[in-house]
């Protein structure tokens, strides 16, 4: 006995790498499986998404005859040949009586085989986490950050217009009766998607403009606000304030993305440091971000009016740009920014507005001087906060409280933003120039000034910084007041209006500013956006009184081929009621929309 209990401690007693072995041996040929192996299906990568999630998508029924593929339906196509590998497909066909989509370019055909047991399950699986609740309780979730709005697979279809439903049988018309696919045979394969995924898309998701594509859902539209009858204010006084963000698409519960053609209303008054009433425009910073798709560009415009065909500012795709604007109230004591070619986040900084009464401080327009060179003393570092001292400087009075500046920065080693603001707390809440890597870039800002007459720059990242500062306000009697118009087009070197064709290098054109667009004969300065496009070389355009000498500063600072916007603000030439406005070098096209003027 005990030489058999010897003997079976030391057959039992294998070596640790063999028990391993035979462990991993048994369980792969499922020896000691209770039940059959579950194979483990793969589906598509999914972004890391934030809470805002897109609507249900409506019905938009095929009304057109556009069979090329849309890029959001070729991006999911894309997407499943990735995770899958190739399959045959099949995103357009030939225009014909038929509502599937395929004739508009937004619906895409998948090859699944529901009687091939591999497909049907990755099917099975793909459709599942479409449909799945997302982390944040979203139902459906990837199907309408995609923007699906319907589903047909194996007899069934989901309709993202009545979701509650779930699955529902596919109907079919046989013989003029409405017949359920399941109870249909073999010659209504493919009719009832038996060897097929049909994926329907939304003209949001064959754009691109859902939240798969963008990061966030797209704006919903305002309702239709009063009209704006009143007259344009005028002979208003400014009041520089500390920066007041009163917009932000990119972040909170309801972060969107604007859509091409749409609008956003962004109330103004009764905010922060403006008041509900007595305030006849504002001054906004307006930042568009990161457009996918293509370029695009904003414009703001009274709440309540319609949009003139004016722009803001101008934005490359992917990139980032700011552009100071004034702009009348309108209805409900707000302002409207409309979005151009594509999807794009918009942030809105106040950063002074204009009161009907005398109570604010008037503009003292100057010939543009430098504040500021970082070239030629040091350059701003990451974080940095610098303060400038404003009054008893270049001219600038003690009384100063607000001065008009343009803020250029240049030779960044790395993107980033710049602000200026009469003091900064404990964070950075607005900006005032966003730049690339290595961009030169222009904005003009209005800042108020501390107690001390200083105001604060803080750059984000490494650059040099150049200030120029073109105006000031303060208190007294002999300051012009402000007026606004309705933004109008007074020059379009592309197209002839204002006479003038496109800016030669070195060679100043006269634009004809009085007159125009609603600008009296007696303004002294007027207030516009300048966009400068198509330059055959990176330059940069300064606009001056006609008559008078070129500055030694810029206003737009361009590379080759792109476009810029910056709000300009020069004086007139007295009589002739002009400016003059050249390119550095190269050619380029000029466009110049008046919002207001001072007298």
């Amino acid at each position: 006995m005990t030489r058999k209990m010897s003997s079976m401690r030391r057959s039992s007693a294998l070596p640790a790498r063999l028990l391993a072995l035979l462990i991993v041996v048994v369980v792969s040929t499922g020896l000691l499986a209770t039940g059959p192996a579950q194979a483990v299906v793969a589906t598509p990568a999914t972004p890391v998404f934030g809470a805002a999630i897109d609507a249900y998508s409506a019905y938009e029924r095929e009304n057109t005859c556009s069979p090329t593929a849309k890029p959001g339906t070729v991006a999911w196509r894309d997407l499943l040949l990735r995770t899958y590998g190739t399959r045959w497909n099949n995103i357009i066909r030939a225009c014909s009586a038929s509502d599937s989509g395929h004739e508009e370019g937004r619906a895409l055909d998948w090859r699944t085989l529901a009687t091939d047991a591999t497909q049907k399950a990755q099917g099975d699986a793909l459709l599942a986490w479409l449909l799945a609740t997302d982390k944040y309780g979203n139902p459906n979730a990837n199907a309408r950050r995609l923007g699906f709005q319907y589903i047909q697979f194996n007899n069934r279809m989901w309709r993202a217009y009545n979701p509650t439903a779930g699955w529902l049988p596919q109907m079919e018309t046989v013989n003029g009766v409405k017949t359920d696919c399941a109870k249909l045979g073999p010659t209504y394969v493919t009719t009832c998607h038996r060897d097929h995924i049909h994926f329907s898309m939304s003209w949001n998701g064959a754009y691109e403009r859902t939240t798969w594509f963008t990061g966030a859902p797209t704006c919903p539209t305002p309702a239709t606000p009063p009209a704006f009858t009143a007259s344009m204010p005028v002979n208003m006084t400014a009041v520089p304030i500390t920066p007041l963000r009163v917009l932000d698409t990119r972040s909170g519960a309801a972060a969107c993305r604007l859509a091409p053609g749409s609008r956003l209303d962004v109330q103004v008054t009764g905010v922060g440091a403006v008041p509900s009433t007595g305030v006849g425009a504002v001054a906004l910073n307006i930042t568009a971000v990161r457009p996918t798709g293509s370029s695009t560009y904003l414009s703001a415009y009274p709440t309540g009016t319609s949009w003139g065909g004016t722009s803001s500012v101008n934005v490359p795709v992917g990139g980032s740009a700011a552009s100071l604007v004034t702009v009348p109230v309108g209805s409900n004591g707000m302002v409207s920014i409309h979005n151009g070619a594509a999807p794009v986040d918009v942030v809105v900084d106040i950063v002074s507005y204009f009161e009907t009464s005398v109570g604010g401080a008037r503009y003292f327009p100057i010939s543009a001087q430098r504040l500021l060179d970082t070239r030629s003393t040091s350059i701003m570092a990451p974080g940095e906060h610098r303060i400038l001292q404003v009054t008893g400087t270049l001219g600038i009075p003690t009384g100063a409280n607000g001065v008009l500046v343009n803020v250029t920065s240049t030779r960044s080693t790395a993107a980033g933003f710049l602000a200026v603001s009469p003091a900064f707390g404990p964070t950075i809440g607005t900006s005032t120039v966003n730049y690339a890597l290595g961009d030169t870039i222009a904005n003009r800002a209005i800042t108020g000034l501390s107690d001390a007459g200083t105001l604060e720059l803080y750059a984000s990242s490494q650059t040099d910084v150049v200030i120029d500062i073109v105006g000031w306000f303060g208190p007294g009697t002999t300051g012009l007041r402000y007026s606004a118009v309705t933004p109008a087009r007074i020059l379009d070197t592309r197209n002839g209006t204002g006479g003038v064709s496109s800016l030669a290098g070195g060679t100043p054109a006269a634009v004809s500013v009085s007159g125009q667009g609603g600008i009296p004969s007696d303004a002294e300065a007027v207030v516009a956006t300048l966009t400068i496009t198509q330059p055959t070389q990176a330059t940069f355009a300064t606009i001056w009184p006609e008559g008078g000498t070129q500055p030694g500063t810029s206003d737009v600072n361009l590379p080759q081929g792109s476009t810029r916007a910056n709000m300009v603000s020069p004086a007139l030439s007295t009589g002739s009621g002009q400016a003059a406005l050249t390119v550095a070098i190269g050619s380029a096209n000029a466009v110049l929309d008046v919002l207001g003027y001072f007298r």
